[in-house]
């Protein structure tokens, strides 16, 4: 009895484990998400003041300052994408890895670009207006690239993640409806010879499949990652109210 004790407890503690790793592993994937809408959406702002620069330029130079303060603010985009990047290639999430990386060469082509432009004289006009307008055109094109680049990362992983989940959904489907056939087939033979040897074994490994489909076909059903582990109780007569009570807890 202490054993069957130790080994519940045992099982309950990795049903633990593996609802730890379920909840780590969304907040895992929510944060990269929208981490790259969030530099997407800089991207997109940055270029867009940068092609307003680019347009007044001609007639009035930017100031060393604001051309400076719009290179760091791009060459913080490079950074941020850079370090994105190599967490997309820890989560071994391929699809938005490569694109990340061109994102970030992208914005720090806009930073030097801006660099062009904050080398040039401020307050006069004609060829240093003129060469402080192109090189803030220079960057609203970059910048405009990489704001491309990021939301293209962004869609490409999340059509992996949902790519991941639907072929283990069907995986999941599969094998229950051959559990199903599995089981008409047990019921035609409980029907034949109910004292059939090794019957008994059969369904009780059978319904032990069962149940552990339907829990990983819920999970993935409510848009969990194929790494998270699908958990089912089966509880009858009174004792059904334990399993409601689990569930409360979760």
């Amino acid at each position: 009895r202490t054993r069957q004790s130790l080994q519940q407890l045992a099982q309950q503690q990795q049903r633990m484990r593996e609802q730890l790793e379920r909840s780590a592993e969304m907040l895992r994937r929510a944060a990269l998400e929208g981490q790259m809408q969030t530099l997407a959406d800089r991207g997109n702002e940055l270029a867009q003041q940068q092609r307003s620069m680019a347009d007044s330029a001609g007639a009035r130079p930017p100031s060393r300052d604001q051309a400076q303060q719009m290179q760091q603010q791009s060459q913080d985009l490079a950074r941020q994408a850079r370090q994105l990047a190599e967490r997309l290639q820890q989560a071994q999430a391929e699809a938005g890895t490569e694109r990340m990386q061109r994102a970030a060469d992208q914005a720090q082509q806009a930073a030097n670009a801006m660099q062009d432009a904050a080398q040039q004289q401020q307050g006069q006009q004609g060829q240093q207006g003129q060469r402080a307008a192109q090189a803030a055109e220079r960057a609203a094109d970059a910048m405009q690239g990489a704001a491309r680049d990021l939301s293209q990362a962004r869609e490409q992983q999340v059509g992996e993640w949902k790519a991941e989940l639907t072929n283990a959904l069907d995986r999941s489907v599969q094998e229950m409806m051959q559990l199903a056939r599995e089981q008409d087939q047990l019921a035609q033979q409980a029907r034949e010879n109910n004292s059939a040897p090794g019957l008994r074994g059969q369904q009780s490994a059978l319904q032990q499949g069962v149940q552990t489909t339907i829990g990983r076909t819920a999970g993935l059903r409510a848009g969990l990652p194929v790494t998270v582990a699908g958990m089912s109780i089966d509880r009858q007569c009174a004792s059904g109210l334990m399993a409601i009570a689990t569930a409360a807890k979760q």
